[in-house]
Order: structure tokens, then sequence, then C-alpha cells
């Protein structure tokens, strides 16, 4: 009885993402000038999956999206409805965000200073560390596992832990140069975690570094920007001007 009430209300809530997916459909309009047919990206941190399937259709079948999300309530849910919207293209990893010596998936949220996604399902079958956990897996060895020969995208909201998470993925940053969309929502930051987020250091590592411009999107395009302001949530860092960016 518990199962079938389980599926039943597991297939109401696919309908209503299916139907929500279809109303804003145009909200995800700043990803279309990021990714061409064919491009591979990541979508770390995917919660209910829109940006996940807008990036599957605009990658094509040529195309790939490994699409990362911790609960298993959640890598259920991308799986339905991945299948249901027919993206094949799509790889569904569940995993969560920590270091070597935190709990594994389930257990506290992340810390400063932990790089590691514990995959526990997708492409990438991952190592079993001590007490049968996933062993520690960096973006960039979740990329060799794969057998990724270039990513073009790469999408982290994973909480306040985004500059860590893009440690683990310093290689692929400088073999691929890949463009990064990153949330550094400080306000909300700071009311979910009681931690106001310093976004100088990784800002000035990716322009300054590795030579990344900073964008937002702002009035239907993308506009050169050189600090976070309040006002906004989500940045881009390429080393390509986008399609139509502003400056």
């Amino acid at each position: 009885m518990v199962g079938l009430m389980d599926a039943t209300v597991h297939g109401v809530l696919v309908a209503a993402a299916l139907r929500r997916a279809a109303v804003t459909w145009t909200s995800r309009a700043f990803l279309g000038p990021l990714v061409r047919p064919g491009a591979v990206c990541l979508d770390l941190g995917a919660g209910s999956g829109l940006d996940t399937w807008r990036l599957s259709a605009l990658a094509g079948r040529h195309g790939q999206v490994h699409s990362v999300e911790p609960p298993r309530v959640r890598a259920r849910w991308m799986l339905s409805l991945t299948a249901r919207l027919g993206c094949a293209n799509v790889v569904v990893h569940r995993a969560a965000r920590g270091g070597p010596t935190e709990p594994g998936p389930g257990g506290p949220g992340p810390q400063s200073g932990s790089r590691h996604l514990y995959v526990i399902g997708g492409t990438a079958a991952p190592d079993i560390g001590t007490g049968g956990r996933p062993a520690g897996l960096t973006v960039d060895r979740l990329c060799r596992q794969a057998g990724l020969e270039r990513v073009d995208l790469i999408k982290v909201v994973v909480g306040r832990v985004e500059p860590d998470v893009l440690l683990g993925a310093f290689g692929i940053l400088l073999r691929d140069r890949p463009s990064l969309l990153l949330e550094l929502d400080l306000d909300r930051t700071k009311r979910s975690t009681g931690y106001q987020p310093e976004p100088t250091g990784l800002v000035r590592s990716l322009t300054t570094t590795l030579g990344y411009r900073m964008y937002r999107w702002k009035r239907g395009s993308w506009q050169t920007v050189s600090t976070v302001t309040d006002d906004c949530r989500s940045y881009l860092f390429s080393v390509r001007a986008p399609s139509g960016a502003a400056r």
C-alpha cells in the first residue's frame, strides 16, 4: 500500500514538473547563447532539472549533459523526467558534496575546503572508501571516469562551496577553458546558512589568474560586469564572449 502511494505521489509530482517545465521554458533563455549543438555540459546541483533539460535541448543528440544532484528522491525524479522528456543525451549522477573526512550522502551539509563529489550512481562508477562509502571524487576525476574528452559548460549551484568544487575542476578549467555559470547569491546564502561568502577571491582567480571575463544576464543579453552585486544571483565566466553579449 505504501509503495502504491509513493508511486502515485511520484507520478503526480512528475506531471506537475512537466507542466512547470513547459511554463518556465522561456525563463531559461540565458542558456541559449552559451550552448551550441554537440556541446558537453555539466549541471552540478541540478535541482528540479529545468536547466538540465534546457541544456539537453540546446546540446542536441550529438551533445551530452551530465546532471548531478544529491538526494535519492531527486535523483529518481530526474531519471523519470529525463525519460519522459526523451532526453537521451542526459546522464544523471547521484552525488553529495563533501570532503574526505565528512559523512557520506545524507550527512551534514558541505563545509568550506571540501572539493569532492561523492558520486554513487551514473556513468562514473565510484571507488568505495572506508566504511563502504564512496571515496572522494573531484569534477576532474568524474570527467576522466566518464570519458569526457572535453567540457564546454559547467553550471555550479551547490550552496556555498562553489569555489571549493571548482578547485576540484582545475584540470578541466586549464584543459578546456569551459564557460562557468555560477550562483553567487550573497543574501540568500547568508539567510540559509548564516554564512556571508566573500566572492572577491573567486572572481579575482577566474578573471585575473585564468583570464575569464565576467557577465550577468540583464535585459535579454549577457552584459560584462566586474563585481558581484546583491541584485543579481547568477554570473557567467567565459573566455569567449557569449552570442549577442553587450559590453
